[in-house]
């Protein structure tokens, strides 16, 4: 299995070979170079995954989470901008609300209001 230092490797590989130009790390990722990482694998992780989609970029193929996992993981770890992303997906019409549901149910999630309306 392919760890998070093999994956740095090939960045920078495809960086010298100029198959990039530039890159460079953001969000949770980058916060490890910061701080104490928290531990944020648990049971609605582990599910996500397990039900991820499969999708095509370009030619490649790509496994999603699905964006009621998206949502219900932005609920779990909380935050203005974590809950307006949730808002996105909703607004987009991306999200099975009966689904989402469920999965908020399944692990004790409140929907602090967003599924109302």
């Amino acid at each position: 299995m392919a760890t998070l230092e093999d994956v740095f490797r090939v960045l920078n590989e495809l960086s010298s070979a100029q198959v990039i130009e530039h890159y460079a790390i953001g969000g949770a990722t980058a916060v490890l170079f910061y701080a104490e990482p928290a531990r944020t694998y648990n049971e609605l992780v582990g599910e996500a995954v397990q039900a991820a989609r499969d999708f095509a970029y370009g030619a490649t193929p790509v496994r999603v989470v699905s964006a009621e996992h998206l949502v219900a993981l932005a609920l779990q770890a909380g935050g203005s901008r974590r809950r307006e992303r949730a808002a996105q997906l909703l607004e987009a019409d991306a999200v099975d609300r009966s689904v989402l549901r469920g999965i908020l149910q399944r692990h004790g999630l409140d929907d602090g209001g967003l599924l109302d309306g």
